[in-house]
């Protein structure tokens, strides 16, 4: 888990203690989140309860959170459903359908067919493409 804040502020915020980096972002306003692993982090479960509010009430602390999961769907569904944008790489293909079952979209079903390097990026208003990472 790591935080960052620019605009005069380049110093980064860097731990793997839950605890110690919620209490960060309690006191904290305007950086940029990032959870890394946040499948393990963001879970259905007690622990990743704590980490809801940064999904839904972030934006309000000025930070913009990107939640980071090599399982999309091992990320509660209550922050999945506050992310702005989406980049799905590949996914197995009972991922892929779990994915679009939620989401009622083509490029879902499409993940399991993804080249390497390749995702799909998903923004309101806009057109989901297909692009090319590496």
């Amino acid at each position: 888990m790591w935080a960052y804040w620019g605009q005069g502020h380049p110093r980064a915020f860097v731990t793997m203690r839950d605890k110690v980096f919620l209490r960060w972002c309690w006191q904290a306003r305007s950086a940029a989140i990032f959870l890394d692993e946040a499948s393990e982090l963001c879970s259905n479960d007690r622990r990743g309860a704590h980490f809801h509010w940064l999904a839904t009430r972030g934006r309000h602390y000025g930070f913009v959170c990107h939640f980071i999961a090599q399982g999309a769907l091992g990320v509660s569904h209550k922050i999945r459903a506050n992310c702005t944008e989406i980049y799905a790489f590949r996914l197995k293909r009972s991922e892929a359908m779990k994915l679009y079952r939620e989401t009622g979209e083509d490029w879902a079903l499409a993940t399991a067919d993804l080249p390497r390097g390749s995702c799909y990026h998903s923004a309101p208003f806009e057109p989901t493409r297909l692009r090319k990472v590496f």
